[in-house]
């Protein structure tokens, strides 16, 4: 995952690297999700809790075959099924979160301990930049407040490729720099 913290905006924001990860947060999240399981009558196996850990490791968005691999390298026996199955579970307790970026195959990122936050996917290389932009909130209340609803979540997507015709948009870190300094002038 792209690295979108900058210091010159407060609009952009990114998960912890692996090394970020607090223990106290993985246990924390091992905790919510056993409480999970117990209220829905499910078991808590190691398998699960090792899935889960290791979701909770990796600093970017990954799908099923990435987290079967990382498995493997660290000699968990886990099959692609118990993956599968397990994910739903992730989901369903709120710990984690599925995209569909364009590559086909689902992409799922850890959500608990982070806000709301919205994606750039680059069409050429497939690069996915998250950023975290106030006014999208602002756009939030006023659909709650016209519709009479309470958003739950929401997803934006912004498919993109720099412009052939901008030379300073030539690298996505180019245009993260132009795009950051673009919200702080408004």
């Amino acid at each position: 995952m792209e690295n979108t913290n900058d210091n010159k905006s407060k609009n952009w924001t990114s998960s912890k690297s692996a090394s970020e990860v607090d223990e106290n947060e993985v246990t924390i999240v091992k905790n919510v999700f056993i409480e999970f399981l117990n209220t829905r009558g499910h078991k808590t196996t190691s398998e699960r809790l090792a899935i889960l850990e290791e979701i909770y490791n990796l600093d970017s968005h990954f799908d099923v075959v990435e987290l079967h691999h990382q498995l493997r390298l660290k000699n968990y026996k886990v099959s692609m099924a118990t993956i599968y199955n397990n994910i739903r579970l992730y989901e369903d307790a709120g710990l984690i979160t599925s995209h569909r970026f364009g590559k086909g195959m689902a992409q799922y990122e850890r959500c608990y301990f982070r806000g709301s936050h919205d994606h750039i996917i680059f069409i050429e290389s497939g690069k996915v930049v998250e950023f975290k932009d106030d006014r999208i909130n602002k756009i939030k209340k006023c659909v709650e407040e016209t519709f009479g609803i309470t958003v739950e979540r929401h997803s934006l997507y912004f498919y993109a490729r720099p412009c052939p015709e901008s030379k300073s948009l030539n690298s996505v870190d180019t245009f993260l720099d132009n795009f950051s300094s673009s919200l702080n002038n408004e």
